[in-house]
């Protein structure tokens, strides 16, 4: 008798990373259904999830699971498993420990898939931010493919991977017939929470949390006390409590306890199920705010802390602000007061309820509904071992080089009479694991006619890799030792084309030993957040354009990388105690110009192009504006043609471009350093005030601010959008510093005698 084909699913000590899986386990055995469904738990799990922590997933997992096996510490054995060939594929979450290592080595040809643990924690995660590197190759795993719920997760998964191919398959967990699924099942209708929440006015879910360095004690303890008097001292309420699967369950009673005990009640089921008996929910900070949203309920996030590092997005005030928060997909309260206020708008019929049905727009814009995502996740991956699974609508298989967008086409376009050309529009340029597609590149190699490759800095090996494909011969160099090994990896020793030098200072050695003269240069080794090594005049960007300018090198295209730091103001690194001094952009224009007078100069996000004017290429006006505006220097620009630039950028976008410029900042904003990339929350600013969304607008300006922006016309927009918004303090203040540091603009002192004439405000 043929032996059976075998799927693993590995779960270390987490309900989180059953969650994600478990609607696309069912659709793996709905597709195979003579294939045998294992899933194995680490020796841990009983001990960190007691089966009734979440006896919804457990039931489930009964039932799609043809065995459940419990290993025992140190064993690999699987029982059901008579030769290594039968396991065709193993499931696992993103985090490699030793259990999952030790399987997958066990079973060499099985293809490893990796799925998310949880649902949108991914889109808080920094670990793609520089400052972190020594830290990726401890969370680097092996994988055949990845799963991710939508692109934009790639830029903060997969540049931590060593081999970086992922498909993007939606949100299974949200799926239509899933949800469905948990409401009508049996054991939420015959359940005591769905009885006794049944013989109460007003039903409260509080999603609690656990003790942890970013969730201190005496957060939690004025959170879960606030909650308790906030629903159960109202007699018409009834409190389901869900707690978080890690969390010291009896130390919940203590909290509630002194309220009738047949008005609250701990609760095992499923939060999705729990919402759905709810009619308004509280949650401390916690992904599971989207089941909430999934079934249609508010969710306030109750949380209010200050960090013990800076890894997390904090605001103005230095507290923490979580993700659920930045995306829209909760109603923040940061004290009980507030708390308090959003209920009694909730439940008041005559109330403004805009708050709400923006949350449920926000969710519906990052998990649109769908009936899909599992069935798409199933069949992508079968797809990696059996030829005949039906492939349409699949989602392609997408690696380093691929832009966040998702494009397979970024400039290229045709003429009128067929001939390529780029057209240079304002769009998201970053690819999944590298700081510049390779599908960019490619389509500039075709138009710029470029052989030669010539690198400064490495970053990751993606790059490297990938430049090697399209250049006939790629030179890298690089001066730090850790960077300087990393394109020693699998990515480019196929290839024979590449070589590596370690050391900055090189490029006139380079140059002169080229086969082509037909040049791209990708200068990256300014220092970028502290773990390049320093030249001897700290950022070497200006070394390396004056080694082109005395190697005579004309015509080269110039591709210069992290423009964000091109500002002329030194930046304190208090990690390593050094001062790091970046030129403006307007230096290394400068000596662009020196190179060849008639270089094309643009500014795409965070990389600019230099590039000779006998190329067909066009340039949208959005693109000429934005540089324009990044060009500006205090005491040679023409004010009058920034504004005008900046306006156009404010109300005559494309809708495209505003979505390209409304979004840029999401590529950068983990690596946002006081004083350092301001210009990406401006743009944005811009388009919010062009869109009359003034108070959206002003918060933008105000981050420019503290990012370094502060010149006197930024604090004119900030003064026009803190005016239409409402905060007249905020503009008299903006426009006071305008006034006096550009008398002569006319509009301003207008607007100041406006603002002199309001009664109660000349104390200001």
């Amino acid at each position: 008798m043929a032996l059976k084909n075998i799927i693993l699913s590995l779960f270390e000590r987490s309900w989180g990373e059953v969650d994600w899986i478990l609607p696309v386990l069912f659709q793996l055995k709905r597709l195979k259904p003579d294939w045998h469904l294992i899933i194995i738990f680490s020796e841990e799990w009983r001990r960190y999830n007691p089966v009734l922590m979440s006896r919804t997933l457990h039931n489930e997992l009964v039932k799609v699971a043809d065995d459940i096996v419990y290993l025992e510490k140190g064993s690999n054995s699987i029982p059901g498993v008579e030769q290594a060939e039968q396991v065709k594929i193993i499931l696992k979450d993103e985090n490699d420990v030793p259990f999952k290592v030790a399987i997958q080595n066990t079973f060499p040809l099985a293809k490893i898939v990796t799925h998310q643990h949880g649902t949108t924690e991914i889109f808080g995660q920094k670990y793609n931010h520089p400052r972190n590197f020594n830290e990726w190759e401890k969370k680097s795993f092996k994988h055949d493919l990845a799963l991710i719920c939508e692109q934009i997760e790639a830029k903060y998964f997969y540049d931590i991977t060593a081999n970086a191919k992922f498909g993007v398959v939606g949100f299974p967990r949200y799926d239509k017939w899933w949800i469905k699924k948990l409401l009508e099942s049996k054991e939420l209708k015959e359940s005591m929470e769905a009885k006794t929440a049944a013989l109460y006015q007003r039903v409260f879910l509080f999603n609690s949390r656990w003790i942890t360095r970013e969730a201190p004690a005496d957060v939690i303890d004025y959170i879960t006390r606030s909650v308790a008097e906030i629903v159960l001292s109202d007699k018409r309420n009834f409190l389901l409590i869900k707690p978080h699967p890690r969390e010291n369950i009896s130390l919940l009673p203590s909290y509630f306890n002194k309220y009738d005990s047949n008005r609250w009640m701990i609760s095992n089921l499923h939060t999705t199920q729990l919402a759905y008996l709810s009619d308004f929910v509280i949650s401390v900070w916690t992904s599971v705010t989207n089941d909430v949203l999934s079934v249609g309920k508010p969710v306030v996030e109750f949380y209010r802390f200050i960090p013990p590092n800076s890894s997390y997005e904090v605001d103005k005030e230095g507290r923490f602000t979580s993700v659920s928060r930045l995306l829209g997909l909760v109603v923040p309260a940061d004290n009980k007061d507030e708390v308090i206020s959003h209920i009694n708008n909730y439940f008041n019929p005559d109330a403004d309820h805009t708050i709400w049905k923006r949350q449920q727009e926000a969710f519906r814009n990052l998990c649109p509904p769908n009936d899909n995502a599992s069935y798409r996740a199933a069949r992508l991956i079968l797809s990696l071992v059996d030829p005949s699974i039906d492939k349409e609508g699949l989602p392609f298989i997408q690696s380093a080089g691929t832009p966040i967008t998702g494009e397979k086409v970024i400039f290229l376009e045709k003429d009128e009479i067929g001939n390529p050309i780029l057209n240079f529009q304002l769009k998201r340029i970053k690819a999944c694991g590298m700081s510049i597609s390779s599908i960019l590149l490619r389509e500039l190699a075709l138009i710029f006619g470029s052989e030669s490759f010539i690198m400064t800095g490495t970053f990751c090996e993606h790059l490297a890799g990938e430049t090697a494909k399209i250049f006939k011969e790629v030179h890298i160099a690089e001066l730090a030792a850790d960077l300087y090994q990393i394109p020693t990896m699998e990515e480019i020793s196929p290839f024979n084309n590449v070589r590596i030098y370690h050391s900055a200072n090189i490029l006139k050695g380079i140059l002169s030993n080229l086969k082509s003269n037909k040049i791209m240069f990708w200068l990256s080794t300014h220092e970028t957040a502290g773990i390049s090594t320093k030249s001897r005049t700290n950022i070497p960007i200006i070394e390396e354009l004056r080694a082109i300018k005395e190697s005579n090198v004309t015509d080269a295209i110039i591709l210069i990388n992290n423009m964000r730091y091109f500002q002329p103001i030194a930046i304190q690194e208090h990690e390593a105690q050094s001062v790091r001094k970046y030129p403006s952009v307007q230096e290394a224009l400068n000596i662009i110009y020196r190179i060849n007078p008639d270089y094309k100069f643009i500014v795409l996000g965070d990389i600019a192009i230099a590039y000779p004017p006998k190329y067909p290429v066009t340039v949208s006006p959005a693109v000429q504006a934005c540089t324009l505006s990044r060009n500006f220097e205090e005491n040679s620009s023409d004010i009058s043609k920034i504004l005008e630039a900046e306006t156009f950028i404010a109300y005559e976008l494309s809708v495209n471009e505003k979505k390209a410029i409304q979004a840029l900042y999401m590529d950068y904003f983990s690596f946002e350093e006081p004083r350092i990339g301001g210009y990406y929350r401006f743009w944005r600013g811009l388009t919010f005030f062009g869109e009359k969304c003034y108070a959206e607008a002003k918060n933008e300006f105000l981050k420019a601010f503290e990012l370094g922006c502060n010149h006197w016309r930024f604090l004119w927009y900030l003064a026009k959008s803190a005016q239409m918004s409402g905060d007249i303090i905020l503009c008299k203040r903006a426009i006071q510093i305008v006034v006096q540091n550009a008398p002569h603009f006319e509009p301003a002192k207008k607007l100041i005698e406006q603002i002199n004439n309001i009664p109660n405000l000349n104390h200001i």
